[in-house]
């Protein structure tokens, strides 16, 4: 029993450590994502978190009607949170303003 017990609380933690790479891997997904539309669209892309379990993506297109975003929920109830005592990214680098993923200039006229 006391083995048995053993396996059952190593279980336990197994799947929370599962469930938090899955996370993980769709997050990962999710930007690979919207770096190759920006790529491929010649376009910006822009990655929202949206509540506590969504990520949304969005193209920014100059003209025409872009397509509707794509919003993604975790899975597994795993949830992201931001802590107010550490900086976002761009403020960690010295920007103040979002950041895009974006075609240069000179590959726009190509």
């Amino acid at each position: 029993m006391v083995i048995s017990a053993i396996a059952i609380l190593g279980f336990g933690s197994a799947l929370r450590s599962a469930k938090a790479n899955q996370a993980m891997d769709a997050l990962v997904s999710q930007l690979r994502s919207a770096r190759e539309l920006a790529i491929s669209h010649r376009c910006e892309v822009q990655v929202q978190f949206v509540g506590s379990n969504q990520i949304s993506t969005t193209e920014i297109w100059l003209a025409g009607t872009p397509p509707p975003p794509l919003t993604v929920a975790l899975e597994g109830g795993a949830t992201y949170q931001v802590f107010g005592t550490l900086p976002d990214t761009p403020m960690a680098f010295g920007n103040s303003s979002a950041v895009y993923f974006e075609v240069s200039p000179a590959a726009r006229r190509s």
